[in-house]
């Protein structure tokens, strides 16, 4: 897999760093959908278990994210 698939590119927001480029890239690496789905488990758990304000912003992101 490529390195750097599952990290996220620059830019001044979320939008520009999750982008279309960013998320074609996980489709068509083989493994790369399995790491960004373990990544975002264990964000979400970290952040609730923190009570982040991350663990709200990933639950408005669902619908898109899926």
């Amino acid at each position: 897999m490529t390195p750097m698939v599952v990290t996220n590119e620059k830019g001044k927001n979320r939008a520009e760093r999750a982008n279309k480029r960013y998320y074609d890239g996980i489709v068509e690496t083989p493994g790369a959908t399995f790491v960004k789905l373990c990544d975002r488990f264990a964000n979400l758990r970290y952040g609730k278990m923190m009570k982040s304000p991350m663990f709200e912003k990933y639950k408005k992101e669902q619908d898109h994210f899926l």
